[in-house]
């Protein structure tokens, strides 16, 4: 499901099954401020992206997305949506959000997309103050995300 724009919950939110167990995913996707290969940490790219995530935690409630995509989809007739790449109603998708159960077969992943920072770049940095300015706002937002009993994780760009 596509929530882009002004308002959005996520980017992208994200359903499948896997194993038995139902996984809500809500992805937040930034650009990287540079294209360069030499391209250096950036806190700030990573800060407003991870604040985006942690605000809309509330939203990892099933319930709680179910309703505010149903009154943003009511509002706009941009919001696509797809099933195994094939192209379908907004609709579906908060249909089988509703039909999920609040139990143990059901969870919540927040996935944060910043390809700022280049893997090469913080694997060589051992002891500067931004890596460990970057690594206190990566744990805290884990802290929080995680404190919502949803999954974390944080994809940077593998060069």
């Amino acid at each position: 499901y596509c929530d882009d724009g002004a308002g959005e919950k996520a980017d992208f939110i994200h359903l499948v099954e896997y194993k038995g167990i139902q996984y809500i995913t809500m992805i937040h996707v930034k650009a990287a401020k540079s294209n360069s290969k030499l391209r250096k940490i950036s806190v700030g790219a990573h800060d407003v992206v991870l604040n985006q995530g942690v605000k809309n935690l509330r939203y990892c409630n099933r319930k709680t997305l179910a309703t505010a995509l149903q009154e943003r989809v009511e509002n706009s007739n941009k919001k696509q949506c797809w099933e195994n790449g094939i192209l379908t109603s907004p609709n579906e998708f908060i249909k089988k959000l509703n039909t999920l159960k609040d139990n143990n077969k059901t969870r919540s992943r927040v996935v944060v997309i910043q390809p700022h920072t280049l893997k090469s770049v913080y694997s060589s940095i051992n002891n500067s103050k931004i890596k460990k300015q970057l690594s206190v706002l990566l744990v805290s937002a884990e802290n929080a995300v995680r404190s919502s009993g949803a999954e974390f994780h944080i994809v940077g760009y593998l060069d």
